[in-house]
């Protein structure tokens, strides 16, 4: 943003959430959509948190299938949260997944396995 960029901060579950909701409203699913696509940044915090990979949903993968894929073809920035290994991203979705790691710098990917919840210091 320092450098003029606009830019997007989205929850996973609160989007797909959103989408799930207005999914038979055309313009405001694409509104909702064109909003995260056309976003010179977007970041996607918590990228697919659930208890279990079955919750999951397919309409979700797909909400978060065209999204990534028009900001993975047009090349556009988009930053990443997320518990899941790379091996967990391709269990869930290669497709999705692929094109992920394939935006991905490694030089900006932080693994945090290891270090302790500072919550619960």
């Amino acid at each position: 943003m320092k450098y003029g960029k606009s830019g997007l901060y989205v929850n996973y579950k609160d989007l797909v959430r959103r989408l799930s909701q207005i999914a038979l409203d055309y313009n405001a699913y694409t509104s909702e959509i064109d909003r995260c696509i056309n976003i010179d940044v977007l970041l996607i915090d918590d990228l697919f948190k659930s208890r279990s990979l079955k919750d999951i949903t397919q309409a979700q993968l797909n909400y978060m299938y065209e999204i990534i894929n028009y900001r993975y073809m047009n090349k556009k920035t988009t930053i990443f949260t997320t518990e899941k290994s790379s091996e967990e991203l391709l269990e869930i979705d290669s497709a999705i997944a692929s094109r992920i790691l394939q935006m991905t710098d490694k030089r900006y990917v932080l693994n945090m396995n290891n270090i302790s919840n500072y919550r619960l210091a």
